[in-house]
């Protein structure tokens, strides 16, 4: 998304302000939204696989780092259908706004070390679509890459049970731009480090979701899941998706 790409903004409680552009709401920390996508996957022996973007060797922030398998801010007036678009864009996915299925909002509120200001409101959601890696269409320099990984394996991962794991995937070939299969051997540094908290939730909530428990059981015991808004270890907040009736 280019800098001058306008965006709405936001007051601290979600109320509207107006829009301005993608550069000044960084430059001066307006709050905004944004979407974040995970694709959910089972292999074919059944093991439960969460999908990893490998973002762009020249992006602003965080370049080369593990992140969201799709990610982006909406344009004035997008909702669920920017989402849809980033997908598109990004790897090439094309799927009806229904088939995203909304997790919650998480409210983040940091300073980059590059001199961002990132103040977001991020609708998440998960997508289960069962892909190839040859299925993938990359759009680089944006996405240098795409992986597979074993959701037990990040798991431990992340919890420190392990110091790496190796993933499947494919990617960008900058010499020609020609899509390539790749093994990666993933250490916990790969990731981007104020959001492990956030990665450390969505493992475990991608598990139960594959397993069927959309409810988060196993997660939360007797309690709703709308009764668990949680503070993460970077200080952001996670506001899970009420439930209907």
């Amino acid at each position: 998304m280019a800098e001058d790409e306008i965006l709405d903004i936001f007051d601290s409680e979600g109320k509207p302000l107006g829009t301005a552009s993608r550069r000044d709401v960084h430059q001066r920390g307006l709050w905004h939204r944004s979407f974040h996508c995970w694709i959910l996957l089972l292999s074919t022996t059944g093991e439960k696989h969460i999908v990893f973007q490998r973002r762009g060797p020249f992006k602003k922030d965080w370049p080369s780092y593990l992140d969201i398998s799709a990610a982006g801010h909406y344009v004035t007036g997008e909702g669920e259908e920017g989402g849809v678009r980033e997908l598109a864009e990004e790897l090439g996915i094309k799927v009806p706004p229904e088939q995203l299925q909304k997790q919650g909002i998480r409210t983040i509120d940091e300073l980059l070390y590059n001199g961002t200001i990132n103040r977001e409101f991020q609708d998440i959601y998960f997508l289960r679509y069962q892909i190839d890696l040859s299925d993938y269409v990359l759009r680089y320099p944006e996405v240098a890459g795409v992986f597979h990984l074993r959701i037990a394996d990040a798991r431990d991962l992340l919890s420190e049970r392990c110091d790496s794991i190796l993933a499947e995937g494919v990617a960008i070939n900058p010499e020609d731009g020609k899509m390539v299969r790749k093994q990666w051997v993933v250490t916990k540094q790969d990731f981007i480090p104020n959001a492990l908290g956030y990665l450390r939730l969505v493992l475990k909530m991608a598990d139960c979701f594959l397993d069927g428990d959309q409810k988060y059981s196993t997660l939360f015991g007797d309690r709703k899941l709308e009764t668990v808004p949680l503070v993460l270890s970077n200080g952001s907040f996670w506001q899970p998706v009420k439930e209907e009736g």
